[in-house]
């Protein structure tokens, strides 16, 4: 089967990416608060802590669409995928 250059473009709209501006941040925001708050009861406290702003945060998109995210949580001698 012969690809044109504009179709295979579109063969993958998934995309990872550090967060590295403030609206990725907002949007890893809202993934973690619609799946832990909304669909499990997790308390915003449980949700947000001090670690948010010492994780790395990861944001997941389908296009342009937010649909995951996950933190690195980092210690002295090991870090936490979450």
């Amino acid at each position: 089967m012969h690809r044109t250059l504009s179709s295979a473009r579109h063969d993958n709209l998934i995309r990872v990416e550090v967060v590295t501006t403030a609206e990725q941040l907002l949007h890893a925001h809202a993934i973690r608060a619609i799946c832990f708050m909304e669909e499990h009861g997790v308390a915003a406290r449980q949700t947000y802590d001090g670690n948010d702003y010492q994780a790395t945060h990861i944001i997941v998109y389908a296009g342009e669409e937010p649909i995951g995210t996950a933190r690195i949580r980092w210690f002295k001698d090991f870090a936490k995928m979450e």
